[in-house]
């Protein structure tokens, strides 16, 4: 008679004890998956627009923009006219003019237009601009980098 029981236990306490280990650890473990589950669907969730999160990774865009009718003098005067038409806060970087030269297209050689390129940094991000002499637009490349509060 065992505290004051006539009837022996139905399950060896041996057996409990390893139960009970058993149950923490698998519980553990399906509590990791869970919160795997929760966070990869949090992110796929957010990835739309709406509620997007922003990954710190540099956004570009790109554009482009006619010429004015009057035409450009210098790759100073394209650089200015750029930034009073597309209200860019920034500096006026570096400034190149590659000149007009043949190129091979195939078995054929072709003569390679003049090519004007301006660049302006800001603390937001960069403006890269192209003008290929002759062409009537110039692209215009936007690369924004994040703020972080």
């Amino acid at each position: 008679m065992r505290n004051g029981c006539s009837q022996e236990p139905l399950v060896p306490l041996d057996v409990l004890k390893w139960l009970r280990k058993v149950h923490g650890w698998v519980g553990l473990w399906g509590e990791l998956l869970g919160l795997l589950f929760d966070v990869t669907g949090f992110l796929l969730n957010h990835r739309a627009p709406p509620m997007r999160i922003s990954t710190g990774e540099p956004q570009v865009s790109q554009m482009q923009v006619p010429l004015p009718a009057e035409g450009f003098k210098s790759l100073r005067d394209m650089g200015m006219w750029l930034k009073r038409e597309l209200k860019i806060d920034g500096n006026l970087g570096r400034m190149r003019k590659e000149p007009a030269h043949p190129v091979g297209w195939g078995n054929k050689s072709t003569m390679q237009p003049e090519q004007w390129s301006v660049m302006m940094a800001s603390p937001g991000g960069n403006v890269q601009a192209e003008y290929w002499v002759g062409n009537n637009y110039v692209s215009v490349k936007r690369t924004e980098t994040p703020s972080w509060p």
